[in-house]
C-alpha cells in the first residue's frame, strides 16, 4: 500500500515536471514568433510600400496555403461556376490576403489611413442619432482589420476578438488597436463591455463567419449548413440596437474600400429564441449577399463549413 502511495507520488510529480516544461518550452516558441514578427516589421517599414505591397501579393500567390479547402469550398459555393473562374477568384483572393497582413501588420498604420475609403458612413450617423447605438456586423471579407481601426476614427467603437494563441502577438495586436481608439473585448466575456459601448451611443463591431461549433446553431451560410454563433442577435434584441452590414473591398488603388450595405430594423423581432435565430439568419443572408458579390475578397481557407453537425439543429427550438 505504501509503495503504491509512492509510485502515485512520483508520476504525480513526474507529470509536473513535464506540463512545466512543455510550457516553458511554448513560451520560448512564442517570444521566438514575436522577435521574428517585430524584426519583419522593422525590415518591411524600410521598404517603399509599393514594393513590399507589390512582395507580399507575389508571396501569397506563390505559397497559396489551403489551397486544397479553397478549391473546395469554393466549388460547394458555386458548383455552376467554371473551374476558370473559380481558380480566379483563389488567385485574387491570395494577393488580397498579402495585402492585408501587410497593410494590418507591416505598413505604418498612418500610411494606410490615408488611403482608406468609407462609402456610406452618414447612414451610421443617421442611425447613431437615436442614441441606441449600432451593432456593425462583417466578416472575413477584404481587410477586416483596417476596417474597425477606420470607423474608430469617427465613432467610440469596440470589436469583439478572439484570443491569439500567441499572448506576445496578441498583446501587440490589442495595442495597436487602442491606438486606434478601437477597444478590443474578448469573447466569452463580451455582454457588460458590449451593452456599455451601445448604451454610450458607440459603435460594436461583430465578424459573425466563424464556425462556432457547439456553441452555435446550424443555420445557413452561402447555402449550406454551418454552425453559427447567435450572440450578435441576442446582443441586438437585447439593447434594441439597429444592426448594419457592411464589408471591406478595395478601391482602383488597391487600398482598403469599406462599404455600407444594408439595415436590419431588429424591432421586427421578439426576443426569444426563435426571434434570435430568425434574425440571426437575416443577417447570416445579409453577409452572404456580400460575399457573393465580391467572392475574390472573403476568406475562402476558412474552415467555415467543418463539421455544422456540431452546432445544435434547429429542431431542438421547440
Amino acid at each position: 500500500m505504501i509503495k503504491d502511495e509512492e509510485v502515485l507520488k512520483i508520476n504525480n510529480m513526474n507529470k509536473k515536471r513535464r506540463i512545466s516544461s512543455i510550457k516553458r518550452w511554448s513560451t520560448i516558441n512564442h517570444k521566438i514568433e514575436y522577435a521574428l514578427l517585430r524584426t519583419a516589421i522593422s525590415i518591411a517599414r524600410l521598404i517603399p510600400d509599393t514594393i513590399l505591397r507589390k512582395a507580399a501579393m507575389w508571396l501569397f500567390s506563390v505559397i497559396q496555403f489551403r489551397r486544397d479547402l479553397a478549391k473546395n469550398n469554393l466549388k460547394m459555393v458555386f458548383p455552376e461556376m467554371s473551374k476558370a473562374r473559380r481558380e480566379q477568384i483563389l488567385k485574387e483572393m491570395y494577393r488580397n490576403l498579402g495585402l492585408t497582413a501587410v497593410e494590418s501588420f507591416l505598413m505604418k498604420p498612418e500610411k494606410v489611413f490615408e488611403n482608406l475609403e468609407f462609402w456610406g458612413w452618414e447612414e451610421v450617423n443617421r442611425l447613431r442619432e437615436a442614441g441606441k447605438g449600432v451593432i456593425v456586423v462583417t466578416g472575413h471579407l477584404g481587410n477586416f482589420e483596417m476596417s474597425g481601426r477606420l470607423m474608430a476614427h469617427q465613432a467610440p467603437l469596440c470589436v469583439i476578438v478572439k484570443r491569439q494563441s500567441n499572448p506576445y502577438f496578441d498583446k501587440y495586436v490589442n495595442k495597436q488597436r487602442l491606438k486606434e481608439n478601437c477597444e478590443p473585448v474578448k469573447s466569452g466575456n463580451a455582454l457588460r463591455p458590449v451593452l456599455k459601448k451601445l448604451k454610450q451611443n458607440g459603435l460594436v463591431v461583430m465578424m459573425i463567419d466563424q464556425n462556432a461549433r457547439y456553441q452555435g446553431y446550424q443555420l445557413d451560410f452561402l447555402g449550406h449548413k454551418a454552425s453559427t454563433h447567435i450572440s450578435t442577435a441576442k446582443i441586438a434584441l437585447l439593447s434594441k440596437a439597429p444592426v448594419v452590414i457592411v464589408g471591406i473591398t478595395r478601391t482602383s488603388k488597391g487600398y482598403p474600400l469599406l462599404k455600407y450595405s444594408e439595415t436590419i430594423d431588429t424591432t421586427d423581432y421578439e426576443n426569444t429564441l426563435e426571434g434570435q435565430i430568425a434574425l440571426m439568419q437575416e443577417i447570416n443572408d445579409a453577409f452572404g449577399k456580400l460575399v457573393k458579390a465580391n467572392p475574390e475578397h472573403w476568406f475562402w481557407v476558412h474552415r467555415r463549413w467543418r463539421k455544422p453537425e456540431l452546432g445544435k439543429p434547429l429542431t431542438e427550438i421547440d
